[in-house]
């Protein structure tokens, strides 16, 4: 039978006919700028901070329960909380962000995301485990499409695929970090300690966007708050 669907599939393409093309000229030469939106700088360091807290609570969150809460159970529903969070803050932030208020759900979901991750080390117990759960979701929903739109929103045309790869390759290479380095102090310092780094990451990121990301754009945009 695969003999006779390939038989019958070679047979097609010999009725397959295309017109000759022209050879297009040589494009431009290779930059960094091609592969990496260098205009968009303050937003991919914001994304990178972002991502670093994102790989520590993700990978680390069933030890913290272990330890703190006794039992590993209580994570995935850590993450059904967190996942209930996003799905409402996408659903409440897609009207402002169609109404071009970027600035803003960025700078509501930075917010409630650090509160998330402060409220997850400084509260050790089951309250502070879910309060902070649907924090980050609730963050987290806001931050993703918002920062998205910004970075494709100060790139050209056909600079959309190094804007959309800049953003995802700034939260790959933060949470590769969270990881790794996130594994290295809790090896050496604990848990606890990874827990409070992973929140001061992303205060340093709210001040980023607040002292930094906020301005640039809106510099260089006419976008509302």
């Amino acid at each position: 039978v695969a003999f006779i669907v390939a038989g019958i599939g070679y047979v097609n393409t010999l009725f397959i006919h295309t017109r000759e093309r022209q050879l297009l000229p040589s494009g431009p030469k290779m930059s960094l700028d091609r592969f990496f939106l260098l205009r968009g700088w303050y937003i991919a360091l914001n994304i990178c901070l972002f991502g670093f807290c994102w790989g520590v609570l993700s990978n680390y969150l069933a030890i913290y329960s272990k330890e703190h809460l006794g039992g590993t159970g209580s994570t995935g529903s850590f993450f059904f909380i967190l996942s209930a969070g996003l799905i409402a803050s996408r659903l409440y932030g897609s009207k402002t962000l169609r109404q071009g208020k970027l600035l803003g759900n960025a700078l509501i979901g930075s917010v409630l995301s650090t509160v998330g991750y402060v409220v997850f080390i400084a509260y050790p117990s089951y309250v502070g485990f879910y309060l902070s759960a649907i924090l980050v979701g609730l963050g987290n929903g806001h931050i993703w499409p918002a920062f998205q739109n910004m970075i494709i929103k100060i790139a050209n045309k056909n600079e959309r695929g190094t804007a959309n790869g800049t953003l995802l390759t700034s939260w790959d290479l933060g949470l590769g970090m969270g990881v790794l380095l996130g594994g290295v102090i809790a090896e050496h310092l604990g848990y606890d300690t990874t827990f409070w780094v992973m929140a001061s990451i992303h205060i340093v990121g709210l001040a980023t966007f607040l002292g930094i990301t906020y301005k640039q754009y809106q510099a260089s945009t006419t976008d509302e708050v």
